[in-house]
């Protein structure tokens, strides 16, 4: 008998909104009605002015990369087949940084990326980067 191994599926009630657009189509983050800026990770109250009026909104999937690093080992065993895996920082152009799966064309400080949601293995919505241009591939 085979055990099908699937990524870690826990998530914040928020990211459910994440897993929603996602599945639109759409790149959603919350957005404070109050001084407009964007939240992420998602959470109930404004980090900039502690507001608690936060709506998603659509907002730009564009950003560049800041730093990144090449995984070359996991304790979990979904990723121990799957190594290397390259993530990064990137920086929104709508304000936050992300932790990001990152295109193997991406691996330079300053490339230009734009970030989508999809879902892995678990039915989560990872983020992923590729060039704008670019499709993203997982191998």
């Amino acid at each position: 008998m085979s055990v099908t191994v699937t990524p870690p599926a826990a998530r914040s009630p928020l990211w459910q909104n994440i897993n929603q657009a996602a599945t639109e189509g759409l790149f959603k983050l919350p957005v404070c009605s109050s001084c407009r800026q964007v939240q992420y990770p998602p959470q109930e109250f404004c980090r900039g002015c502690l507001a608690g009026d936060l709506c998603w909104e659509e907002v730009s999937p564009l950003g560049a990369v800041l730093s990144w690093t090449r995984l070359q080992a996991s304790n979990h065993p979904y990723f121990m087949d799957r190594l290397p895996v390259f993530t990064g920082l990137v920086k929104l152009d709508c304000g936050p940084v992300m932790v990001v799966y990152l295109a193997e064309s991406c691996l330079q400080t300053g490339t230009k990326v734009q970030v989508t949601g999809t879902p892995d293995a678990s039915g989560q919505v990872v983020f992923m980067a590729a060039q704008p241009e670019a499709e993203f591939n997982d191998g």
